[in-house]
């Protein structure tokens, strides 16, 4: 199988009907642009990203995706407004974030089952700050799971995650309230 080192963004953007992929495929992947699986709502699978820094703008939104560990992730941004992994109904696993220090505005936003019969845990244990409304609306959230590393809270950074039983296991340095 090939050794993809690089995908730019909008590659399956809008593949509705992509069901598998090949995990051979993106195991030297470094750079995953934005928008890659944006509405790849029949892809019900767990995805290992090994290699990649950064996940992007809308790179899983509205993404069947079930569970992923990115090893080397630092950050999940959302500069232009669109949510990294918005709208994944089929979270079920972990997310294995081991490098993590950055999570984005509103990054996991309705990352959800509204049947809440899907339930995902965030494993990040080196981060160092979540920003505003980075879960908002995220019901199927369950646990969080964190380090001693972790300084700021943004406002609304957990807002109606409804589900979300354990935060673990400390409090920041810094919290910040909405408006």
């Amino acid at each position: 199988s090939p050794d993809v080192s690089y995908m730019a963004g909008n590659v399956f953007n809008a593949c509705s009907a992509l069901v598998s992929l090949s995990p051979t495929c993106f195991s030297k992947l470094t750079t995953l642009g934005g928008f890659a699986f944006n509405g790849c709502s029949a892809l019900r699978c767990g995805l290992d990203f090994p290699e990649i820094t950064d996940i992007q703008n809308s790179t899983f939104n509205g993404c069947g995706l079930t569970s992923l560990c990115a090893e080397k992730v630092v950050t999940i941004s959302n500069s232009s407004g669109y949510p990294p992994f918005g709208g994944c109904k089929n979270l079920s696993g972990t997310l294995y974030f081991p490098e993590l220090k950055s999570i984005g505005e509103r990054a996991f936003y309705n990352a959800s089952n509204s049947a809440a019969t899907n339930f995902f845990t965030v494993c990040a244990p080196i981060l160092k700050e979540i920003k505003a409304y980075a879960f908002w609306q995220c019901y199927s959230l369950t646990n969080f799971v964190a380090g001693s590393s972790l300084k700021t809270i943004g406002g609304g950074a957990f807002q109606a995650a409804t589900n979300l039983v354990s935060f673990s296991p400390f409090l920041p340095r810094k919290l910040e309230f909405p408006a």
